[in-house]
């Protein structure tokens, strides 16, 4: 366990679930405060000698998906269907990193990471960087192969994987996803959950 984690998790113990939970909610949106009066008045970076500093670097590594869900625009998207070059990646990242690094978010506005045949050589990319602390992506989990748990579990508590689903059923599931993946998407799940439980150090799935 690194030191910020072992600290986090002493202050979680002093505070309280609940009150660790608020400690963690004024610090984020006080830091995003004074990052929009950085940037907004000048003036105050040359006074506490300060900069302003970006949250989180949001990639969209590629725009294609393989659902047609209801709440999202991907049905009506007319841009071209595409993925990011590993060039492009890492100038961004790289400088992100020179601003001070921080989280990466590689979730697709409209699309899904593991559509993304670059989407593990992009993982790779942001473990080796020591500026960024934590990276993450959103996805429905369709095409995310059992075979992938034990590569995504070896990216350890940075990583932090966020599922979309919805339905209690197959047929719920496709008339809110669009696809008749309900089983699919449930058993990679499932496999990677499973995956998780039998390690010390995983990412985090929510």
């Amino acid at each position: 366990m690194t030191f910020p984690e072992s600290a986090k998790s002493l202050l979680r113990l002093a505070a309280g679930q609940r009150g660790y939970s608020r400690l963690a909610s004024n610090y984020v949106w006080g830091k995003t405060l004074l990052n929009y009066l950085l940037f907004r008045l000048p003036g105050l970076r040359l006074i506490w000698r300060m900069r302003a500093w970006p949250h989180t670097l949001y990639l969209e590594a590629t725009n294609v998906c393989n659902a047609r869900c209801v709440f999202c625009a991907y049905p009506h998207m007319t841009r071209p269907k595409q993925s990011m070059s590993l060039e492009l990646f890492h100038g961004a990242v790289d400088q992100y990193c020179a601003m001070g690094g921080g989280d990466v978010d590689v979730t697709s506005i409209v699309g899904d990471p593991f559509i993304d045949a670059l989407l593990f050589e992009r993982l790779d990319y942001l473990a080796a960087q020591p500026r960024v602390r934590r990276f993450s992506f959103f996805t429905n989990a369709i095409a995310m192969k059992p075979d992938w748990s034990q590569r995504l579990l070896s990216y350890g508590g940075r990583l932090s994987v966020y599922i979309s689903f919805g339905g209690f059923d197959r047929d719920t599931y496709r008339r809110i996803f669009g696809v008749d993946k309900f089983e699919a998407a449930t058993a990679n799940i499932r496999a990677l959950v499973e995956a998780k439980r039998r390690a010390s150090n995983a990412p985090r799935i929510q």
